[in-house]
């Protein structure tokens, strides 16, 4: 009885670490489409649809899992000035914002 109830603890325990990576990952990827949304909205076209932008940003990177784009991008904008966003970082965004 006991190996039975160490075994089912075994799995929920694996189960539960597997749920944790998936929730992270998907606060890491809202994240990264929040500040890159963000940052095009403020910096190129204050009439943005930013909630619309962080909708498809968001699923593209669920559709696209192996992808690092997001994180590419958000890395590139980081600390950096509106004009020095739009002329370093047009390779790493491209397809994620317009």
């Amino acid at each position: 009885m006991r190996t039975v109830i160490k075994a089912c603890l075994a799995v929920a325990a694996l189960s539960l670490v597997a749920c944790s990576d998936d929730a992270l990952e998907d606060i890491d990827e809202s994240t990264d489409c929040e500040t890159i949304c963000d940052t095009y909205g403020d910096c190129v076209d204050s009439d943005y649809d930013v909630e619309a932008c962080h909708d498809r940003c968001t699923d593209r990177a669920d559709d696209m899992p192996n992808n690092d784009q997001e994180d590419e991008c958000e890395a590139c904008l980081e600390d950096l000035s509106c004009t020095e966003a739009a002329f370093e970082c047009p390779t790493e965004c491209v397809g994620i914002v317009p």
